[in-house]
């Protein structure tokens, strides 16, 4: 299946990540290493398969 093309250019899973900060915690969305990560008193990190924001299938780096 193809991408769309709002799927190739998503900054979420194309580009660096993206760090969206709150007042109490920081959420870093990481789609080419396929994490989410949520920063506050504790961290968390979630492995995703497809992204969040475009719906993308992810692919391990290789």
């Amino acid at each position: 299946m193809s991408e769309t093309k709002e799927q190739q250019e998503c900054p979420y899973c194309h580009g660096d990540g993206v760090v969206i900060n709150g007042d109490y915690m920081q959420i870093e969305i990481d789609g080419q290493n396929r994490v989410i990560a949520a920063y506050g008193d504790r961290k968390a990190m979630l492995l995703i398969n497809y992204c969040p924001m475009c719906g993308r299938k992810l692919v391990p780096n290789d």
